[in-house]
């Protein structure tokens, strides 16, 4: 598995890396940005919070699956990959 930027990862809705029309904003680490997040003119940037927000939460949910691989293979006997 290769590494990652490591969390926590934020949301910042207004700012951007680039001067085009649709940035809604961008998902960033402490250090890094991490990516623009491009928002539907018709949809005024609700589905635009919603992937910054899914994006962000990344390393968490990495944090997680890596917790329930390991418990399913200490608990049922078979390696999760």
């Amino acid at each position: 598995m290769s590494a990652h930027t490591p969390g926590p990862w934020h949301t910042s809705r207004g700012e951007t890396n680039v001067n085009e029309p649709g940035a809604w904003g961008f998902v960033k680490s402490e250090e890094w940005f991490i990516a623009t997040v491009w928002a539907d003119t018709d949809d005024l940037g609700t589905a635009a919070e919603a992937n910054a927000s899914l994006m962000a939460a990344a390393p968490e949910m990495l944090q997680a699956l890596k917790e329930v691989a390991y418990h399913a293979d200490d608990e049922c006997g078979f390696m999760v990959l």
